[in-house]
């Protein structure tokens, strides 16, 4: 009867064999199956850390563009003082012409007040004229600083009651400059050209200069009366009455 329990006792083992092999197995896919998921998790993680580095980025991106579009259209809006006319008194001369008496002074980039100049016009409405070059946007928007804004070069006043040749003469080679500052050689030389650059778009395009042309915005004045002189960034000349001050007394009214 001993052969019976021999294949008993085989058969038990071979059972406690094959239970332990499938606990093995089941072992070693938990243990790769718990891989797979830290891989998986490991892999995730890295994956959503690269694509928020990335929206991070792109945010620092769009908030950089909208730092430059809001200092662009800033200076899109600015103006600058460039001169200021002084309304000394009116009277009236031997025809019977109504004559403004004016103090002119041109402002430097810093503020500063050129040396203030006397002048008489024929007329009660005043004209300011002045070469004006406007660069392109494109320009205005890569520069910083005054490079890239509107540039002014005052020719003439004048008056309505008077041809505009016979107005007083303003021209100088270069506009004034305080002592803090100094035109740069590329202005030079846009002033030095001037014309050739009101005719000739290859230049024009050249020196990112898109208007060049003369401008003469007018007011009527009336004694006292003080008014500023402003060139916009990417615009032209403006005159802006700023007040009154106490008048000369006139040698006969003016009307």
């Amino acid at each position: 009867m001993n052969p019976p329990s021999d294949i008993a006792l085989f058969g038990a083992g071979s059972e406690a064999v094959r239970y332990g092999g499938r606990r093995m197995k089941w072992g070693n896919f938990a243990i790769k199956s718990a891989l797979a998921v830290l891989i998986l998790g490991i892999g995730s993680y890295e994956l959503g850390y690269l694509r928020l580095a990335r929206l991070n980025a792109r945010l620092d991106e769009l908030e950089s563009q909208k730092q430059r579009l809001e200092g662009f259209v800033g200076r899109l809006r600015s103006s600058r003082r460039v001169g200021q006319l002084d309304v000394v008194k009116q009277y009236r001369d031997m025809l019977g012409r109504t004559v403004s008496v004016l103090l002119w002074q041109e402002i430097a980039e810093d503020g500063t007040l050129a040396r203030p100049y006397a002048l008489e016009v024929i007329g009660n409405q005043v004209y300011v004229e002045g070469k004006v070059i406007k660069f392109d946007h494109a320009r205005l928007e890569a520069s910083s600083g005054r490079e890239g804004e509107s540039l002014v070069l005052f020719h003439r006043i004048f008056a309505d009651q008077q041809p505009p040749m016979t107005g007083v003469e303003l021209d100088r080679q270069m506009p004034p400059q305080s002592v803090t500052t100094t035109l740069n050689a590329e202005e030079a030389k846009l002033w030095e050209r001037f014309w050739e650059l009101t005719t000739n778009p290859e230049l024009a395009k050249e020196h990112g200069v898109r208007v060049a042309q003369c401008e003469a915005p007018s007011v009527r004045v009336a004694p006292g009366q003080v008014w500023e002189v402003s060139l916009d960034a990417a615009g032209g000349l403006n005159l802006r009455y700023l007040g009154s001050r106490p008048a000369e007394a006139p040698g006969k009214a003016a009307p």
